[in-house]
Parts: C-alpha cells; sequence; structure tokens
C-alpha cells in the first residue's frame, strides 16, 4: 500500500509540473459549445477537432484538461500551506514549550510597538478600500520600523521584561479552538479578496495550532530530560539547548503529522472551491469540477474522476502517515556537548 501510495502522490507531482507543456487541445477555461455535457464514451463529436477523452461539463469545458491544471492547483495550495504552516508552528510551539512564561525575556521596545502597531494590523486587514496585501504588509512594517526606531531612543530600550510565550500561545490556540476551521475560513475569504496568495495566509493562519501542539508537548517532555538539565547547568545558551539538542528530540510527531496536515489542506481547498470561493473564478481545481456537477445532475462523469483523484490523493497522504506512526522509533535521549 505504501508503495501505490508513493507511486500516485509522485504521479500527481508529475503531473503538476508538466500538465502546461502537454500537448492539451483543450485549455480549462475553454467551452466547446458543441460539447455540451458530453460522456466520456463519445470520444468525437462532429465538427471538433480532437476528443474529450472525459468528457465535457456543462458549459462546455474538457473534463481532462480541468483535472490537470486542477492537479497543478492542488500542490501549489496545499504544499506550501502545509510546510508554511508546519514552520510556525514550530516557531511559536518551541517558544512555548521551552521558554515558558517566564524564561524568554524581550527588550521593551520590540513589547511596546507589537502592543501598538496591533491595531493597525486589524484595521488593514479589514480595510475597505481595494489595497493589496503586499502594500498594506509593507505600510505595517513601515509603521513598526518607526515605532520601534522612536520607542529604541527612550529610556524604554534599558528595560527587558519576560515574555509569557505559554500563556499567549495557549489563549490564541484556544481562541482558533473555538470555532470550527470551516466557519473560520469561510469567515476570513469574506473579507479578503480571492486569490492564491490571500487562500495560502488563510490556511497557513487557521492550520498551524496542530503542529505547535505536538511541537510544545514534545519540548515539554525533552526539556525535563537529564541531558538538558545538564546543558543548563554547563551554562549553553539557550538557543543553541533549543536548537541543536531539544528540536532533534522533538521532530518525530511533526515528521508522523505532516501527511495528516497536507491531506487535511487539501480536502479544506477542495471543500472551498466546491462553494466558489477561496480562489478566483478562473483558478481550476478538483472542488470546482466537482461543484459544475450541480448543474447537470446526470453528468456522472464529473462526479466520478474528480472526486476519485481527491480520495486517492488524501487516502494516500493517510497512508503516508499511517505507515510513518507505525515505523516510527522512539525519542533519542541524546547527550549534550560543549
Amino acid at each position: 500500500m505504501q508503495k501505490l501510495a508513493w507511486g500516485w502522490l509522485l504521479f500527481v507531482v508529475i503531473i503538476s509540473f508538466t500538465t502546461s507543456y502537454l500537448p492539451i487541445p483543450y485549455p480549462p477555461d475553454a467551452s466547446d459549445q458543441q460539447s455540451i455535457s458530453v460522456a466520456p464514451s463519445s470520444l468525437v463529436r462532429p465538427g471538433t477537432d480532437a476528443p474529450h477523452w472525459l468528457g465535457t461539463d456543462p458549459l462546455g469545458r474538457d473534463v481532462l484538461s480541468m483535472l490537470l491544471f486542477g492537479a497543478q492547483t492542488t500542490l501549489l495550495v496545499s504544499l506550501p500551506a502545509a510546510l508554511l504552516a508546519t514552520f510556525l508552528g514550530i516557531a511559536l510551539g518551541s517558544m512555548a514549550g521551552f521558554w515558558g512564561d517566564h524564561t524568554l525575556k524581550i527588550a521593551a521596545p520590540w513589547w511596546v510597538s507589537s502592543a501598538l502597531i496591533l491595531p493597525v494590523v486589524l484595521i488593514a486587514v479589514g480595510s475597505i478600500p481595494p489595497i493589496s496585501l503586499f502594500y498594506k504588509s509593507l505600510i505595517i512594517i513601515t509603521l513598526y520600523a518607526i515605532l520601534y526606531f522612536i520607542l529604541s531612543r527612550t529610556p524604554l530600550a534599558t528595560k527587558r521584561w519576560a515574555l509569557p510565550a505559554d500563556s499567549l500561545f495557549l489563549g490564541l490556540v484556544a481562541l482558533l479552538s473555538s470555532m470550527p476551521q470551516l466557519i473560520l475560513v469561510l469567515a476570513l475569504t469574506a473579507v479578503l479578496q480571492p486569490s492564491l496568495g490571500s487562500l495560502l495566509l488563510i490556511l497557513i493562519g487557521t492550520s498551524w495550532t496542530a503542529p505547535a501542539r505536538l511541537i510544545r508537548a514534545e519540548l515539554l517532555r525533552v526539556r525535563a530530560l537529564p541531558f538538558m538539565e545538564a546543558g543548563l547547568a554547563a551554562g549553553l545558551p539557550t538557543w543553541r539547548l533549543l536548537w541543536r539538542h531539544a528540536l532533534p528530540n522533538a521532530w518525530r510527531p511533526i515528521w508522523v503529522g505532516f501527511p495528516m496536515s497536507m491531506a487535511a489542506l487539501v480536502t479544506l481547498e477542495a471543500t472551498l472551491s466546491f462553494l466558489g470561493i477561496g480562489l478566483p473564478p478562473e483558478v481550476p481545481s478538483w472542488g470546482r469540477t466537482l461543484a459544475t456537477a450541480r448543474l447537470d445532475t446526470s453528468a456522472w462523469w464529473l462526479v466520478l474522476f474528480p472526486g476519485a483523484a481527491l480520495v486517492l490523493t488524501v487516502l494516500a497522504l493517510r497512508q503516508l502517515g499511517m505507515n510513518r506512526a507505525i515505523k516510527s522509533p522512539g525519542l533519542a535521549q541524546g547527550n549534550v556537548t560543549n
């Protein structure tokens, strides 16, 4: 089963990278008005130049072309979202699990600037003017740099405050977990304009909690091991202990859970596309191809082919995750050296 899973995922990856170079006779957004809701068995229709191997939808678009380009969209959305959500979860979970509430101390200008810039971030995200996300981010970064520069020239620059990283982390996770992820994603997509970048930000911002909880739990366990206590007693820097000794002994749950996270993001992206939100209308997607079946309930091929591609991809990712969970050895204890 593992070889089949790897084979299917490799096939999807190859198709995603080569679709733009394949001799596909019909673009995914091209409408063949002479072939409306054509079944796969009807290979060549009178007046057409090329067959529709997997049929057409009620708008005359080629199903095979939409599936191939939909695989490209799935890879471009789910893989970067899963990677970036994992990296963000590792960063936030590491701060919470390794430093707790009293160990990590930060400079006062950084703390005060972050607190003052938060209302600006909330206003920028929900602003009515159609400003692109890039310019919003540029404005926020510029304002933050100005605030930090001003505060660093005041007496606050000499003060260092303890950051309650664990309490902030648990509060943020509780806030995000208080509502279903789909409802939260739907609310955010109603605020941001449909684009690939905004969809990635939404998926990352709502999917980082699972890897963050895993890495926090593992670091709480690793932090209490004897070799970590020996490293602290030896006076090793905390960043070195975290990077070289704690994280290498806490990464296995992330390694096991990554395929599961990606499977969840593939399903979520298909659900949003099925509902017609998240991505621009011209972007092909497996979920959007499934949605065209509502226009012709007798077009079984509009459910079978994109549904099979989606189910096989999710099952393959889950199979990899289960195999990693079964074969994952115990965590190494490790040793600390200067």
